[in-house]
């Protein structure tokens, strides 16, 4: 979809689009806390990014989709007050099998990052 803002012109690949272009919406699929039960920054700062994107859109409705819920409610409360008006802030959870997948990549993924860790 094409963007503009600020006097230029871009384009980014939204999650969902109506056919008359009046809702568009960013879905994430962000889990919550870290392993270590730290705050996940990088994924609060990429959920910002995605509201900066829905800001630039003409659309009626601008939608930042969450799947997880731990993360929604996280985000939520990390930004409260600090999101644009016209952007709303959704949780619609996956299937349950789309959510079991989901989960079994996220295990393997930290056992992953965990293994490397102390190797650098």
């Amino acid at each position: 979809m094409l963007l503009t803002g600020h006097g230029t012109a871009g384009q980014h690949q939204f999650g969902a689009v109506s056919e008359d272009g009046n809702i568009v919406a960013s879905v994430k699929s962000l889990s919550g806390r870290t392993t270590g039960e730290n705050l996940p920054t990088a994924k609060i700062n990429s959920s910002y990014a995605e509201i900066y994107y829905l800001s630039l859109v003409q659309a009626e409705k601008r939608l930042l989709v969450l799947t997880d819920l731990e993360f929604y409610r996280l985000f939520c409360k990390q930004s409260k007050g600090m999101v644009i008006r016209g952007v709303d802030i959704l949780h619609c959870p996956l299937p349950p099998e789309l959510e079991r997948v989901k989960n079994e990549v996220r295990i393997a993924a930290s056992a992953e990052i965990d293994d490397g860790k102390g190797r650098i």
